[in-house]
């Protein structure tokens, strides 16, 4: 048997992707300067997103074509965690930081949730710039922070630990 996985892109996205990437060069501009490091790059965008994003539940393309979704977001600082995921994987672009973007696991297959871990030198955290209950902003956590996050707020960021990179211990 031969296992396969089509992936069906929006057409469309291909023509977002110089627009998008314009666009993060000068959000990271605008927001982080020229006179700190990519971490600390990182961590001003994080923060002027979490804390300006008008949270919706728009977003146009997939986790697979995302150029629409970042260049909307950067826009107009509005949107879902799939539109919030794909500024901060142009933003990690732009700083030049390794990522891998994360699908939550849900057994009841009800909902979709969106975030990324990324690695500024020192091992992948979980960055997930999404508001969730308790306000608590989860930047750089570790899979044990994150874990007992879950724990406390209903298992709203689980996933399957063995598909991604090893994470940080913090």
């Amino acid at each position: 048997t031969v296992n396969s996985r089509v992936v069906v892109k929006d057409r469309d996205d291909s023509i977002y992707k110089s627009k998008a990437k314009a666009a993060a060069k000068a959000y990271v501009e605008q927001i982080a300067g020229s006179g700190t490091n990519k971490s600390e790059k990182l961590e001003l965008c994080f923060n002027d997103l979490y804390d300006n994003f008008k949270r919706t539940g728009v977003h146009f393309g997939t986790l697979d074509a995302y150029y629409q979704d970042a260049y909307y977001g950067f826009r107009t600082k509005s949107g879902d965690c799939l539109v919030m995921i794909s500024m901060m994987r142009m933003i990690c672009d732009e700083l030049d930081i390794k990522y891998v973007p994360i699908i939550r696991t849900d057994s009841s297959n009800t909902t979709n949730h969106y975030w990324l871990i990324a690695d500024v030198g020192d091992g992948y955290y979980h960055y997930d710039v999404y508001r969730h209950q308790g306000n608590i902003k989860i930047y750089k956590f570790s899979d044990a922070q994150l874990d007992e996050w879950n724990a406390k707020y209903h298992n709203l960021d689980l996933f399957n630990k063995d598909a991604y990179p090893a994470r940080g211990t913090n």
